[in-house]
């Protein structure tokens, strides 16, 4: 049987690709947040490409609505093929993991105040950016993490329009993205 590509990429999508890519150069940590019920599915492997370099958290989210030992698997295999720095389950919606969240991000936030503070830079500003596919709970999660509602989210496809950053705290800014797909989709 042959394989099939399919070449699909709105415009938009590639201007959003080309804002994540150059906004790249100013972020420190990536979340890349995919759909817990279907990780590979709702991974966009681009992101992974544009994130070199830069700490990257993938976040299984909607882990409310999976088995624990469907959790443990994937997981244990983003880690195993090391498709991230770290590795966490989390509901958007709940609040589940926040704190662990928080954790992870403030171990890597402090490494790099560490390093920058060595050079003698007094004010240090840890970057996040936010980025996965449209639908998996960006927005949604951006709220929870500043605890009020600042973005809106929507349960259609393009919801969010541009990038936008967020303050989360002092030292500590987020950019959220729009949802971007990959240019090819293969198939069998």
């Amino acid at each position: 049987m042959s394989m099939t590509k399919i070449n699909w990429y709105p415009g938009h999508m590639k201007k959003t690709k080309e804002m994540i890519v150059e906004n790249m150069k100013i972020i420190d940590i990536v979340l890349d947040i995919v759909d817990a019920r279907i990780p590979l599915s709702s991974r966009n492997p681009e992101i992974e490409k544009f994130s070199k370099g830069k700490k990257r958290i993938v976040l299984l989210n909607k882990a409310d609505l999976v088995e624990k030992y469907e959790l443990a698997y994937w997981i244990n295999y983003f880690e195993e093929n090391n498709l991230a720095d770290h590795v966490l389950d989390i509901s958007a919606e709940t609040g589940y993991n926040m704190k662990e969240l928080f954790k992870i991000i403030d171990k890597v936030s402090k490494e790099k105040v560490a390093r920058m503070k060595k050079k003698g830079l007094r004010k240090v500003q840890t970057r996040l950016m936010i980025a996965g596919i449209p639908n998996v709970g960006k927005s949604r999660l951006i709220n929870r993490i500043v605890g009020k509602k600042i973005t809106g989210v929507g349960n259609k496809p393009g919801f969010t329009r541009g990038k936008q950053w967020v303050r989360i705290k002092e030292g500590l800014e987020l950019l959220d993205t729009p949802g971007i797909l990959w240019p090819k989709f293969e198939d069998e």
